[in-house]
């Protein structure tokens, strides 16, 4: 996915995220007629933004690890030495491109 299309993404996604937790509180308001309910509410919606977002940065953390491992494994077969830097004896789709690139460094 392009750079650009993933933020329009984002950005469409954030101000979802905003017009609910800001809309149900508002909602909730008109048809309770209470302020404390309306101020739980709000609080429990900005607790799943917040929520949300800590996934997205959990999620960020992994990927980057997972890219910076397959740049390892490139300069290691740019170096052409057998080096594993994804575990074999786990059968993950790393281990499996791993061994793929390496048949191929070989041939």
């Amino acid at each position: 996915m392009k750079k650009n299309k993933f933020e329009k993404y984002m950005y469409f996604l954030m101000s979802g995220f905003v017009l609910i937790t800001v809309g149900i509180p508002v909602l909730i308001c008109f048809v309770t007629a209470s302020l404390n309910v309306a101020g739980i509410v709000f609080a429990g919606c900005l607790l799943l933004c917040l929520l949300a977002y800590l996934v997205h940065l959990l999620d960020d953390q992994y990927i980057t690890g997972v890219v910076e491992d397959l740049s390892s494994l490139v300069d290691v077969l740019i170096e052409l030495e057998e080096k594993e830097i994804f575990p074999d004896s786990e059968d993950t789709i790393l281990s499996k491109l791993q061994s793929r690139v390496i048949k191929l460094v070989e041939y």
